[in-house]
Order: C-alpha cells, then structure tokens, then sequence
C-alpha cells in the first residue's frame, strides 16, 4: 500500500480508493500539527502592558517566556514615555537593553506614552522595530518649513531660504553673505591681473604679497614736477626763506628759480638750501632800473622728506625778488604734457 503526503507539511493520506480507512495514519498527522502550532507560538508577536518606569520598562506575558530566544518579539505598550537609555525586563527574566536598529541607546522621547512598541531579540539585547527617524540634525540645519524625525523626535526646520546666491565683488569693505540655504552657487568675482607682479611690493590685497618695485628715481632735466609762480621778496639784509618744498622721492633734480632786484645801487644774494643748509651756489645780483628777472637753475641731490629751499636777503637797501621756484625732472613719474 503507497501513501501520499500533503505539500506543505507532509500530511500522510490515503487514496480514496483504499478501504478500509486505516485510523493509526493520523497519530504522526497530529505530532505534526503540534509541532508547527508550537513554532507559530513562539515566533507570535506576543503583547502585554509595561508596569515599569520611565526607563526601566517591566513586562508580564501570559503565558510566560520559558527564556529569550533570538528573533523572538513583543510588543507592549509603553506606560511612561522616556528620559534617556531604556531597558527591559521581562517575565522576570533579567533586563536587557532596548536599542535602536543602528545599536545605539534611545534618547529622550522616543517612546511616547501610551504607545505600542514592537522589539525583537538579537540574542544580546531587543532592538526596537520600526523606530522612524534618526540622525543628529537640529532645526538650524534644515531648510525653513521642512520637517523630519530625529534621535530628538521630530524638528521643523528653521534655516532661512536666502534664494540665488548671487556674485560678490571684492571691494575695500568686508561683505556678508548671510548664513542660509542658497539654491544656486555664490559666486566670488576674481581678476586675472592679481598677481604680485601687478601690486607693489610689500602690499597685501586679498593674501597676495605685490613684488612690483614702485620706486621713483628721479634724474635731473626740464620737466616741471612742481612751480610756485608767487613773487616773493625782502627787505631784511639777513637770509630770509623765499620757498621751500618738500619732496616724496630720492634722485637728483634741477631747480630753477628767477630773481630781481630794484635800483641800479642795490644789490641781493641768493642760495639753494637743504634741509635748512646752504647746498647751492651763492649768487649775487646786481639791481637794476627796471623789472628784469633773470633765471638760474642747479641740479641737487634729494633724498624722500627733504625740503629743498631758496633763501635770499639783500645789501645796500636791497629789496631782493624771486619767482617761478621750480623743481624739475628728466620725466614726470605721474603725468606727460602732450599739448
């Protein structure tokens, strides 16, 4: 006699055509349906009430636990909503940790009061299921108006929407982007021409340090750099200043100067000085019936902050004049007359 079995759990049967009906076949049917009951009772999600604390939760099933195997899961309904790290004990089995699916602790407010949580055992500790969200974000970090779920619970963003990040062109002030989101690049003009070689050397701008070497040395010629046209005179017969001018460079220049002085019995003197020194030539002219100037000039050697300086003073009465104090340059470091 051949027996057949059922697909799923091998069910041993008979043919209808077998008579008659043999009754001792079912005894090894019913082990079988026993065994798979019992698996389905354990691997049930089993439930009761937490009677614990906020954080150390307290679970009664029945019928009780014999032990925690792995995989096995409960749910419970948790009493009071947490304050930090969570764990359970259940059946009075020991306590065990409840950890998130990362393995990390649980923080405040993740099990809210009043609320059915599912854990499942991984043979160290139960991990809750289906715990939502997670992660460290605050509401600054999240566009305004936006939500999300948290460690924390969950967060509505507050970051502003700043828009298009637009261009900044550097300038002598500092400019402030404000802190948001920005839904395209800032863009930061930038200039081929910064380079050290276009900026003078020692300066700063941006932190590039210029190498250009600015320095102006003058060589004498006929260029005017500077001319005081004013008259001036004396009637002092001791040195009085006339002009005096300061220059910003080293070199050498030529200074030009006119003088004159009244009555043909008279006469004046006149000289170049430096820094308040006689460093020129020492003229002497004679007077004269008439308004006739007549033009000197000498070539000195200047350092950056010397005063260069034409004193005069007069003899017999003398009234000595100047005019057209001019200093003078082979070529002008800052502008050429073209017409």
């Amino acid at each position: 006699m051949q027996l057949l079995q059922t697909a799923n759990y091998g069910f041993k049967k008979r043919e209808l055509i077998d008579s008659p009906p043999d009754i001792t076949l079912t005894n090894s049917n019913w082990d079988i349906i026993d065994e798979e009951l019992k698996k389905n009772a354990d691997n049930a999600v089993k439930y009761a009430v937490d009677t614990g604390s906020a954080n150390a939760k307290v679970v009664t099933l029945n019928p009780a636990l014999e032990g925690y195997k792995e995989g096995m899961a409960i749910a419970f309904k948790n009493r009071l909503q947490n304050t930090g790290a969570i764990t359970i004990n259940i059946n009075g089995l020991g306590v065990k940790s409840i950890l998130k699916s990362n393995g990390n602790d649980l923080t405040s407010g993740n099990l809210k009061a009043d609320s059915i949580y599912t854990i499942r055992y991984n043979g160290t500790s139960f991990i809750l299921q289906g715990e939502g969200g997670s992660g460290n974000a605050l509401a600054s970090d999240l566009l305004s108006g936006k939500t999300a779920s948290t460690d924390a619970g969950d967060i509505i963003g507050t970051m502003p929407n700043r828009g298009a990040g637009g261009t900044v062109t550097p300038s002598t002030v500092n400019q402030t982007k404000e802190a948001g989101y920005y839904s395209s690049p800032i863009i930061i003009i930038g200039d081929m021409d910064l380079i050290p070689e276009n900026i003078r050397a020692g300066t700063d701008i941006f932190g590039v340090i210029g190498t250009l070497d600015w320095t102006y040395v003058a060589t004498p010629g006929d260029e005017v750099l500077f001319t005081s046209p004013t008259a001036s005179h004396t009637t002092s017969s001791s040195w009085t200043l006339h002009h005096d001018v300061e220059v910003n460079f080293d070199g050498l220049v030529r200074v030009k100067y006119a003088t004159y002085v009244s009555s043909t019995d008279r006469s004046g003197n006149y000289q170049l000085y430096k820094n308040g020194v006689p460093v020129g030539v020492l003229r002497t002219v004679s007077g004269s019936s008439y308004e006739s100037y007549t033009g000197y000039a000498e070539d000195m050697i200047v350092s950056k902050g010397d005063n260069i300086q034409l004193y005069a003073k007069g003899n017999n009465n003398g009234q000595p004049r100047s005019k057209d104090f001019k200093i003078c340059v082979a070529k002008n470091p800052i502008a050429t007359v073209i017409n």
